[in-house]
């Protein structure tokens, strides 16, 4: 079964290796050709060669834990943290940022950050009016009876839009239903969904390329692959709601060292991706950089534009690995979409 989610990519060559890893990693999480263009750059500079398995998405991920585990896991902070004690530790750690510190288990150590993610709006402006005046607004907009907005995760978009207002979503629909911002953000929700407006599917982003609906909510990294030269199709910071402060939470993407993996190899994979390819990385997986002062010189695309702006005026800020929502993401987001398309 597992052999039709994913994909193995090795890296050797006929050069002569110095090492090997494996390496697990979703392909909701980062796109498959960043990874490969990574992993080969870095079999050519240093010899390490990193197998690289690629999954369909988290719960196809998810299995194949149960029958082994790879030296490294490309996955957000929150996953990682889950991990426990099933991780290693580099001997000497990578100097991480103050601000992304305390993100995460032991960043630097047995978390190497590559960059963060976090939600965006992706829209086609032949098809729909780009300025949002606010998160309402653009729910109005989904008010119609023919498809207008698609998303990556609504429980999300409802989480990020109550952060802003300084509200706490805990991924219970009936706990969160009971708070009035909730509440009424969800409302707007269920009438574009039973008027039509709604797409409820992964890889939201696609349904804009495609021409489908005019706009997406999505996560950055599923906008990595937007067409360059096409001037119709903007990335956009997500609309907060009415009198919402601009902040976004983010995930920190990285990989994990697990225990048992060749840490001597990871040590040297980590000090070689710290030095600069991460900059040319996140700049190719639609993550944000890890400090203001990376530059992904001839990868200044429009996203890469947006990220950096972003960052530069602080409006990304890193939930706890604890965070209730985070540790139920998947659970509520299940829970809102069966509700939504019961109003389709």
């Amino acid at each position: 079964m597992l052999c039709l989610v994913m994909t193995r990519v090795s890296y050797g060559g006929r050069r002569q290796g110095t090492g090997s890893l494996t390496l697990w990693f979703s392909l909701t999480d980062c796109p498959q050709d960043a990874m490969e263009t990574l992993l080969a750059r870095c079999f050519e500079e240093t010899g390490i060669r990193v197998a690289a398995t690629a999954f369909e998405n988290e719960q196809a991920l998810g299995a194949a834990f149960e029958e082994g585990r790879p030296d490294l896991l490309f996955c957000g902070h929150v996953r990682a943290a889950n991990l426990g004690g099933e991780l290693a530790k580099l001997k000497s750690p990578l100097p991480v940022p103050k601000e992304l510190r305390d993100v995460g288990p032991a960043p630097g150590a047995s978390f190497i950050p590559a960059g963060s993610r976090l939600p965006l709006l992706l829209v086609n402006t032949a098809e729909a009016d780009a300025a949002f005046e606010d998160l309402e607004a653009l729910l109005d907009a989904a008010d119609t009876d023919t498809p207008y907005l698609a998303g990556d995760c609504w429980a999300e978009l409802l989480y990020t839009a109550c952060a802003s207002l300084g509200e706490t979503v805990r991924g219970d629909m009936a706990q969160d239903a009971k708070n009035e911002t909730w509440a009424a953000l969800y409302n707007r929700l269920a009438l574009a969904a039973f008027r039509g407006g709604l797409v409820s599917r992964e890889s939201a982003a696609q349904y804009v390329l495609q021409g489908v609906v005019p706009c997406a909510a999505a996560r950055s990294t599923e906008l990595a692959a937007l067409p360059k030269n096409d001037r119709s199709f903007r990335a956009l910071p997500l609309p907060m709601p009415a009198g919402g402060e601009t902040v976004y939470p983010a995930e920190l993407m990285g990989f994990v060292l697990l225990e048992g993996a060749d840490t001597e190899t990871a040590e040297r994979f980590a000090a070689w991706l710290w030095q600069g390819p991460r900059v040319d990385f996140a700049a190719s997986a639609g993550l944000v950089q890890i400090s203001s002062v990376d530059s992904a010189e001839g990868k200044s695309t429009p996203l890469a534009k947006l990220l950096e702006e972003l960052q530069k005026a602080g409006a990304l800020v890193w939930p706890g690995a604890e965070d209730p929502f985070f540790q139920s993401r998947e659970a509520a987001e299940r829970e809102m979409r069966a509700a939504l398309d019961l109003l389709n």
